[in-house]
């Protein structure tokens, strides 16, 4: 079975899709903060790029199951990639927070 990429004019920024939330792409930035936070506590003795890149697998891992795996009475979704642009906008905003904690931290 063919992965299902998503039409990126039909995919749209504030699709009320999402499951926690009732819009999928903030869904995905503030879920994407949230795991990154978690990562970078988890692994604080680790290095970076190790959470970066367990962030990174799970983040395109989802969306390749999103493009395989039937979703809500047998439509696929389809590979969003406006998705990971808002998870890895998420990743950024919470490296930008780890930057900015660390720095006030040192400083004392």
């Amino acid at each position: 079975m063919p992965i299902k990429f998503k039409d990126w004019q039909l995919d749209r920024w504030f699709s009320t899709s999402g499951t926690v939330l009732p819009y999928d792409k903030p869904e995905h930035f503030l879920l994407a903060i949230i795991l990154a936070a978690a990562l970078f506590f988890l692994l604080r003795r680790k290095s970076l790029w190790i959470s970066v890149l367990i962030f990174s697998l799970l983040a395109i891992g989802w969306e390749i199951r999103d493009g395989l795996v039937p979703y809500r009475d047998q439509l696929v979704e389809g590979f969003s990639w406006k998705d990971l642009i808002a998870d890895y906008a998420g990743l950024g905003v919470a490296l930008l927070g780890k930057a900015f904690f660390q720095n006030l931290r040192t400083k004392r």
